[in-house]
């Protein structure tokens, strides 16, 4: 599903690149400064009118050209709360866009930022294209037989060749490592299955404590889990945005109805097709876009999601 707006078209804006090459991707900072301040500083933030000019203000200035991205996605979760979790169908997030970018003279994470005004379609990757994607295949088909799959030879090719994957900050660097990995996403795969794929809100501790403190899942990495990140493109298409790649698969695969999402980043001519729409300042206009987008991609999220046979949903 995509909103169409009649609107300028993105001609002349920054078209962004992808780094591949892992060297590059680490000269660029997980965790720079700017972002450092806006983690520290958001929870002290109050939601409401002043935020909201805040936020005008920034809109205006990358609609000018003067910003080509605005607003720390940590500040964007203090104005928006909870209307930037929706739900949507998993089959609609066929692709990913690519987190690590360069435009015309810099290099920055997409994810960092929640408004951002460049053409997205080269930094885009086919989700079933990707290696976990095709890891959770393994999963599936070859039952307890992980071993004999193209997936698992091919992460133990690469362990032997002294350039291992890294899944979740995990280097796979050993076939114990790489048979643990595929152990923990089986036991994932099973527990939704069984009990339905939940909001990260309502994972109570004992589901979450039965994933950490393997040699693959650091406690850290658990409690710092959130839902399935997405951007919001220039037309209203839902894209995959760090976060939650395994599970996306997962649900996928199970062909789950709908997934519980977190927009993390949103199109600045989106927002403009909704002002337009709506004559609405921009935090209340996109307020109402992602309300909009969530009716449409079946907002009535229960706690619980049933995957299993016979079971209705809400």
């Amino acid at each position: 599903m995509t909103d169409a707006f009649p609107s300028a078209a993105l001609a002349g804006r920054p078209r962004y690149t992808p780094l591949i090459d892992i060297a590059e991707i680490r000269a660029v900072p997980a965790m720079p400064l700017g972002r450092k301040l806006a983690v520290a500083t958001a929870p002290l933030l109050r939601p409401g009118p002043r935020l909201e000019a805040c936020f005008a203000r920034a809109f205006d200035r990358v609609e000018a050209g003067l910003s080509q991205r605005a607003i720390r996605v940590e500040f964007a979760e203090r104005i928006f709360a909870d209307d930037l979790r929706i739900s949507a169908d998993p089959a609609r997030l066929s692709h990913q866009l690519l987190d690590v970018v360069s435009g015309v003279a810099e290099r920055t994470r997409l994810s960092h930022w929640f408004l951002d005004r460049g053409d997205w379609s080269r930094a885009l990757m086919p989700l079933s294209a990707s290696e976990v994607t095709a890891e959770i295949e393994a999963l599936f088909s070859t039952q307890d037989r992980i071993e004999e799959s193209a997936a698992f030879a091919a992460l133990l090719a690469r362990a032997e060749s002294g350039a291992p994957a890294v899944r979740n900050g995990v280097s796979l660097a050993d076939r114990a490592t790489i048979a643990a990995y595929f152990a923990h996403y089986d036991a994932l795969r099973r527990s939704i299955e069984q009990e339905g794929f939940r909001p990260r809100t309502e994972v109570d501790r004992q589901t979450a404590r039965a994933f950490f403190g393997s040699r693959v899942r650091s406690r850290k990495a658990e409690r710092l889990e959130r839902d399935i990140g997405v951007a919001v493109d220039a037309d209203g298409t839902l894209l995959r945005l760090c976060g939650g790649h395994h599970r996306t698969a997962i649900a996928q695969r199970l062909g789950l109805p709908r997934v519980p999402v977190q927009v993390r980043l949103v199109h600045a001519e989106w927002l403009r097709g909704w002002i337009g729409r709506t004559g609405l300042p921009p935090a209340r206009a996109i307020a109402q876009g992602l309300r909009h987008l969530s009716a449409c991609l079946g907002a009535a999220l229960a706690p619980l999601v049933p995957v299993l046979a016979g079971v209705p949903l809400p």
